[in-house]
């Protein structure tokens, strides 16, 4: 089941098996995306405002570790907070999203939530 919240910036694939739900944000330069197990599902959708929180954690993880090569997601905190949206960053989810579930379906390994993956537009 794919539920489309490309409105929000939001792309959200849900597994059957094994049951996992794929979370995919909108980051205007790129993209985010979290696998999440039923477990944590309550406790990322309590959020207010699943992507705003994401892009702080995300950000706020890469200045803490000092990951390199990750200012395309700096430069986008703002105007996440500000609730612009971007037709390459969605697609650059819903890509995400598809690669994820495909990994999945292939009986690979993905990291789970709290762990993330990000990835620059891709045009």
């Amino acid at each position: 089941m794919n539920k489309n919240l490309s409105d929000n910036g939001i792309v959200i694939e849900e597994l059957k098996e094994p049951q996992l739900k794929i979370y995919a944000f909108d980051f205007i330069n790129g993209a985010g995306a979290v696998v999440v197990s039923p477990e944590d599902v309550a406790e990322l959708e309590a959020k207010p405002d699943i992507r705003k929180w994401m892009v702080y954690y995300t950000a706020g993880y890469c200045a803490f570790w000092q990951i390199e090569n990750w200012e395309w997601l700096y430069e986008a905190v703002d105007k996440v907070v500000n609730g612009e949206l971007s037709d390459s960053g969605i697609k650059t989810a819903k890509y995400m999203c598809h690669k994820l579930k495909e990994e999945i379906n292939a009986g690979r390994e993905v990291d789970r939530f709290p762990k993330f993956y990000l990835c620059k537009n891709l045009e």
